[in-house]
């Protein structure tokens, strides 16, 4: 879905620079019973890390990255250094591999393992393994209700928008994330390589630079832009759709009428790490159900655990933000790995856009 780009804008050089210098004054330093866990903001149960903490006599520390291209940065600019654990996209992890970036270990190894499925696939994991299903979701759009000219009801809406949203919109700062939906948005599938059809969707991104107030996850600064009223629509994860809604009844959620992109994030081990073991038993212990029941509600994204699923309130599981219906995910499709060429014009295509 997403890869490493070379190109390092403005705030993110600082903020990778900040991040990189840190970790390298602390990677020696970080104590035995210390893990560190490269993943999103507000990705965690905090009361799931506490109880993990007593119950192993341990700290975590949360190192956050914004995007998926500012972890590829980080990680490509570390191979892991400073991290045991690592929360990402599961399409990354074949290359992530090849590079020598993610431990190996048996499913065996974990007995909570065996609640665990691949969600979009149905299909339980293999014996050996370097990641494992952590929480699956789409994309669609937010907006707040009192201030948006109409609900949007398409992706058009938001790569065509009205003049009122001038400089009131954000966009996700992912390449392949921008391009995928504005390939739906055009009839398109989300994996399209045609040279035509991507094109068309770097054509429609840049017509509608003019609007975008900034590139980035709304969720991100706690959803300010969004409760301040300065940002009147945005291209968001499903979750933390529902996180900024539980915050401010003005905020809502669609999934345009042309659909959306699947995607699966996963945790890993890294190869780097100095406690493996310890880094092992963090995985078993988020996929105990229980646990991953409360986790789950937590983050407001669908588990890949089908023993969480059966602890999960009636609520929960009917929410059609969180799982949508089987007539919207007929309009659904699961977000591939494209070719190294096809990502590479996609990347060079984006920086040029958002750095207008």
């Amino acid at each position: 879905m997403r890869i490493f780009t070379p190109l390092l804008r403005g705030g993110l050089a600082l903020t990778l620079c900040l991040v990189l210098s840190g970790i390298a004054a602390s990677a020696t330093a970080v104590a035995e019973d210390t893990l560190v866990i490269l993943t999103w903001e507000d990705y965690m149960a905090p009361e799931v890390i506490e109880a993990f903490e007593a119950k192993y006599k341990v700290k975590v520390r949360q190192v956050y990255y914004e995007d998926d291209d500012e972890r590829d940065l980080i990680m490509a600019n570390t191979g892991g250094a400073g991290f045991d654990l690592l929360v990402f996209d599961e399409l990354m992890r074949e290359p992530y591999h090849a590079k020598g970036w993610l431990e190996t270990f048996r499913k065996s190894d974990l007995p909570n393992l065996r609640y665990v499925r691949y969600p979009l696939k149905k299909q339980d994991l293999p014996q050996e393994l370097q990641t494992v299903p952590y929480a699956w979701g789409s994309i669609g759009i937010i907006y707040r209700k009192d201030l948006a000219p109409r609900p949007p009801t398409s992706w058009m809406d938001l790569f065509r928008p009205v003049e009122a949203l001038k400089g009131k919109i954000l966009v996700i700062n992912t390449a392949t994330t921008a391009f995928s939906m504005a390939l739906k948005s055009l009839g398109y599938s989300v994996n399209s390589v045609d040279e035509d059809e991507l094109s068309a969707a770097a054509e429609l991104l840049r017509k509608q630079r003019p609007y975008v107030r900034a590139y980035r996850n709304p969720l991100a600064g706690e959803g300010a832009d969004l409760f301040s009223g300065e940002v009147w629509m945005a291209m968001a994860y499903n979750g933390d759709a529902l996180n900024l809604m539980q915050r401010n009844a003005n905020i809502d959620f669609v999934y345009p009428m042309e659909g959306s992109g699947l995607w699966l994030d996963s945790i890993a081990v890294l190869t780097k790490s100095n406690n493996k073991n310890l880094a092992l038993q963090l995985i078993n212990f988020i996929h105990d159900p229980e646990i991953n029941a409360r986790n789950t509600q937590s983050i407001f994204f669908a588990t890949a655990n089908i023993g969480a699923e059966q602890r999960l309130p009636k609520s929960f599981l009917n929410n059609p933000v969180i799982y949508p219906s089987a007539k919207s995910l007929a309009r659904f499709e699961q977000l591939e790995r494209l070719p190294a060429s096809t990502m590479r014009r996609v990347i060079a295509d984006f920086v040029t856009i958002t750095s207008q």
